[in-house]
């Protein structure tokens, strides 16, 4: 009979809003900043070592890359001094643009890139299956 004894340690990871429309479906899925921070720190203090964190509209509900937004998120964790590592993400299903077609990847603070400062672990979500169709059609 094999031990089914457990012989690695495992990193728990919440991704508290989920991915796509995930408010049509419950509104139990954070929206706002401080609703997002809040559940990001529930999920640390009951286990978690990384939050995934993707921002939302606060009016709307619907994914945004808005950077004022994870600051907004990334400051109230950081004052909550609950420790976790920070994942944030703006991988919303292969259309990731930083900044304009006219002046791509801003490295000003203004633009996108200046998350990773702040970040601890950063993601960029890449769906070859999902999107492959897409890809060669275009």
């Amino acid at each position: 009979m094999t031990n089914l004894q457990p012989t690695r340690e495992v990193f728990i990871t919440c991704a508290v809003t989920g991915s796509g429309d995930t408010t049509g479906k419950s509104d139990k899925v954070p929206i706002t900043p401080q609703q997002i921070a809040d559940s990001c720190i529930e999920a640390a203090e009951a286990g978690a070592a990384i939050v995934h964190i993707h921002v939302r509209n606060p009016k709307t509900g619907v994914p945004a890359r808005d950077p004022a937004l994870y600051a907004e998120v990334i400051n109230i964790i950081r004052e909550s001094e609950v420790d976790m590592v920070i994942n944030f993400t703006a991988g919303m299903g292969g259309d990731l643009v930083f900044g304009s077609a006219e002046e791509p990847l801003p490295l000003k603070e203004e633009g996108t890139i200046w998350l990773v400062h702040l970040n601890d672990l950063i993601t960029l979500e890449i769906y070859f299956q999902k999107y492959a169709r897409l890809i060669v059609e275009q």
